[in-house]
């Protein structure tokens, strides 16, 4: 049973799945008859973009703190293992306000390879682009190609990073009742939990076991639901062959998503 959950394991982590995943998708068809004219459906887009752009408009301009928060979240979402270089002092890694005024911020980020690489943040919109240098080497800026929006990356400060666990280390982890991450995750300074691309109220640890195991087993999701029982929580993970696994029984990864498991 060991060697089978070892199987299922290693396929979740080397293909990014997260147990099951709840299929909302219906086919809707309607009677040509029934149809709304299109210039009412495109009378209310052009409504809403209108309404969008004067909450745009309302919001407040990015300051220098909610800036150099916002690109260190960057840089630790999409930097794997960065969280890990700064915590242990093996690489010299900072960020800081290189200038600043009423309508554009830069923020350097100084790399662990000692290149430097510059955000230029529009503080009004909050759309941004990103140069890199390596002075040891030229001073000059190059223009990359990665362009985002810095509010999109605003919504709290990440504090501790999850890595993915080595897949070569998961059997002796489980070996030694460790825990297994199969999802990067982040934990926010408010208390709350960030993947990738969404956001938890709650990190659950559930344990239990199940029928055919020799020992309990822990499994961590991230979930915008206080409580999960265990049943459902195991049969979620997709990690046994001894469950009928349904579709009420798998969860949208908006409201829940197993990053880590142990036994």
């Amino acid at each position: 049973m060991k060697r089978i959950v070892m199987i299922i394991l290693t396929s979740l982590m080397v293909f990014g799945l997260t147990g099951c995943i709840k299929d909302d998708s219906t086919a809707i068809i309607e009677d040509e008859d029934d149809q709304a004219p299109v210039v009412t459906a495109l009378s209310s887009e052009a409504d809403e973009d209108a309404d969008a752009d004067v909450a745009e408009d309302k919001q407040a301009r990015i300051d220098d703190t909610q800036a150099l928060t916002a690109i260190k979240n960057y840089c630790y979402i999409n930097m794997p293992g960065l969280k890990d270089i700064e915590d242990s002092g093996k690489g010299t890694v900072y960020w800081d306000i290189s200038s600043s005024d009423k309508n554009e911020i830069v923020v350097m980020f100084r790399s662990y390879t000692g290149a430097q690489v510059r955000y230029y943040i529009d503080s009004a919109t909050g759309d941004t682009f990103v140069t890199e240098s390596v002075p040891e080497i030229s001073d000059e800026e190059k223009k990359t190609d990665e362009h985002f929006n810095v509010r999109d990356f605003s919504d709290g400060e990440i504090v501790n990073v999850y890595e993915v666990t080595d897949s070569e280390l998961s059997e002796e982890y489980m070996a030694e009742g460790k825990y297994v991450t199969i999802v990067r995750y982040f934990e926010m300074a408010d208390g709350t939990w960030k993947t990738k691309f969404n956001s938890y109220n709650y990190r659950l640890e559930i344990t239990g076991q199940a029928d055919g195991m020799e020992k309990e087993c822990t499994l961590v999701y991230l979930s915008n639901i206080e409580d999960i029982p265990f049943e459902q929580a195991y049969k979620a993970a997709g990690v046994s062959s001894s469950y009928e696994i349904n579709n009420e029984d798998c969860f949208d990864q908006k409201d829940a998503v197993l990053v880590a498991m142990k036994w």
